[in-house]
């Protein structure tokens, strides 16, 4: 909390191996910057009083990430075919309210520099998830060789990611329960796909699985699938 800085401070600085030379913050994820720009604001605030020998040791602010990608949040509902959107807003709005919020509230104060980590906005766009179909349990049920071990949580169940049948591909989402290989009822990718009705043998894809997956997935009942880089 930006009210226990000062306690800090003075407890590091009767340490003798300790030394304060920045901050850094995280506001978690975040479709608008709304939140970056208010804790910048609060910090400022503090830094005015905070004492010289601080200020003059005073090196980098790290803002971190939480930088939603444009395409916003897609949520899942009991209709396979409505989905609820949340929109983000795009990077150059983070980048403009953010720096505008420094020249104002930090950069009077220091010159320490200021880091970013857009991590999850590069990286979510580069990866996608390909498995095969491998048995077709009912018309709008099929099981694919491909379980969410590959992303480490039952992301799937509440997120709405198109699934898209490379094999038969379409313009048209049709009702279909995706489930993967695991042994539990949350394996789950979808519930409806892209393309024509899903054959045992097609491929489908997963797209924009690169943010908060890679990371994330563990030996679960399945070994880890394997990586392919694509230049």
């Amino acid at each position: 909390m930006p009210g226990q800085l000062r306690p800090l401070v003075r407890d590091i600085q009767t340490h003798p191996f300790l030394k304060c030379t920045g901050l850094q913050f995280h506001s978690s994820w975040n479709l608008n910057p709304d939140r970056q720009v208010e804790t910048i604001c609060s910090l400022g605030r503090l830094l005015r009083d905070m004492p010289a020998n601080f200020m003059n040791a005073y090196r980098f602010m790290d803002i971190s990430g939480g930088y939603w990608p444009e395409k916003g949040q897609w949520l899942i509902s009991e209709d396979p075919l409505r989905h609820s959107h949340l929109p983000a807003e795009p990077l150059e709005t983070f980048a403009k309210k953010i720096c505008a919020a420094l020249k104002k509230h930090i950069l009077p104060l220091t010159d320490a520099c200021i880091c970013f980590e857009p991590g999850r906005w590069i990286c979510n766009d580069a990866l996608h998830i390909i498995v095969q179909v491998t048995d077709k349990k009912m018309p709008d049920m099929a099981i694919t060789d491909g379980g969410t071990n590959a992303v480490g949580w039952e992301r799937f169940e509440t997120d709405y990611f198109p699934v898209l049948n490379l094999t038969r591909p379409g313009l048209t989402e049709q009702p279909c329960r995706i489930l993967g290989s695991l042994c539990t009822p949350h394996d789950v990718w979808g519930y409806a796909c892209f393309g024509e009705q899903i054959q045992e043998g097609d491929i489908l894809m997963i797209p924009f699985q690169g943010a908060y997956t890679y990371s994330l997935r563990q030996t679960f009942i399945k070994p880890l699938p394997k990586t392919v880089v694509l230049f």
